[in-house]
């Protein structure tokens, strides 16, 4: 299926009742102008789920497969299909083989950039990758540094390695629903990552892609107490100046933390409708030990005190089992057909 008009558009095939013999042979056919496919066991015990978004000109696609071997010839080059480049982050299982005469393997959280004007045979004994396919001239486009060797691997210790996979996975979570007026943004800030990455310079965490990473990345860990510069340093390898330098916008890095904890705060004060909690225990569980001090913090971002919000859901709580009883009248009276 795909998106809608107003969405980025998607292709989904995932079908897990369908026999693994008609699963291979979509997988197959779907391929065949990149790569011949060939199973590596029962064909009828093969399984695919493929998620496919056209992001403006760029491909992003994750996929998971059963055992399979995919072989790109010189034929398959000779046909024209050679104008992108496509970098893959595996995500789970291991992807192994040659490109040209070069023997490559990734396995969990590592990334392999392959050249398409090359041949290669990638072999799989089940796998989950994400597919970043960007068009050879938006990587030209970028600057005249910017070269594309046959293959390129980063391991889980190499300093670029998590830049790139975190890039890839804050692009990901955003594509199921972002607007189509989003796609050159999205698709800019990948070229811009794969570009940085295949530049002959040091691989630096700069731009507006990579501050969007960060703050993914914080959002993903503010329940950790500590949580500051050192962990930024750590998961993306840069400098504590380029770090300053990307959060400059937001007064500093301590000073999102602290307004996206505060954010949680309204949220759980605001989300809780059936239980609510207790604002002492919500300010604490985000790391606000100091009432008077949250209570400051709190009111001077939203205009209202935490005590104010929270007694606005009380009263919306009581409210609601009238309206829950009025739906499921109306339901059943649906179901019913009267009314």
């Amino acid at each position: 299926m795909t998106g809608g008009s107003h969405t980025i558009a998607s292709i989904v095939f995932d079908e897990p009742d369908m026999p693994g013999e008609e699963q291979f042979e979509v997988f197959r056919r779907a391929g065949a102008p990149i790569f011949d496919t060939k199973p590596r066991g029962p064909v009828h015990q093969f399984h695919a789920r493929v998620i496919d978004f056209m992001v403006d000109d760029v491909i992003v696609s994750t996929t998971s497969t059963g055992a399979l071997t995919l072989r790109r010839s010189v034929e398959h080059a000779d046909e024209g299909s050679t104008d992108w480049v496509s970098m893959l982050v595996c995500r789970a299982g291991r992807l192994y083989g040659e490109v040209g005469p070069a023997a490559v393997g990734i396995g969990a959280g590592e990334v392999l950039v392959l050249d398409l004007r090359q041949p290669f045979d990638l072999r799989t004994d089940g796998s989950e990758l994400r597919w970043v396919s960007v068009p050879r001239r938006r990587l030209e486009a970028v600057g005249s540094g910017v070269t594309t060797p046959p293959v390129s691997i980063w391991s889980n210790s190499s300093h670029e390695c998590p830049a790139l996979v975190a890039m890839v996975e804050h692009v990901w979570a955003q594509l199921p629903q972002a607007a189509l007026s989003q796609g050159p943004t999205l698709a800019a800030a990948l070229v811009e990552t794969l570009a940085g990455a295949l530049a002959p310079a040091p691989f630096e965490a700069t731009g507006a892609a990579m501050t969007a990473a960060m703050k993914q990345y914080l959002d993903d860990h503010l329940e950790e107490s500590h949580l500051g510069v050192a962990d930024l340093r750590r998961a993306f390898h840069c400098s504590r100046s380029s770090i300053y330098r990307l959060f400059e916008n937001e007064g500093g890095v301590y000073a999102f933390i602290r307004e996206r904890r505060l954010q949680r705060c309204y949220e759980e004060l605001t989300d809780r409708l059936d239980q609510p909690c207790s604002i002492s225990f919500v300010a604490t569980r985000w790391g606000f030990d100091n009432p008077s001090h949250f209570h400051r913090l709190f009111t001077g971002m939203f205009g209202h005190s935490p005590s104010s919000v929270a007694q606005r859901v009380r009263n919306r709580s009581d409210r609601r089992h009238d309206d829950t009883a009025s739906r499921t009248i109306d339901r059943v009276h649906g179901w019913l057909r009267v009314g």
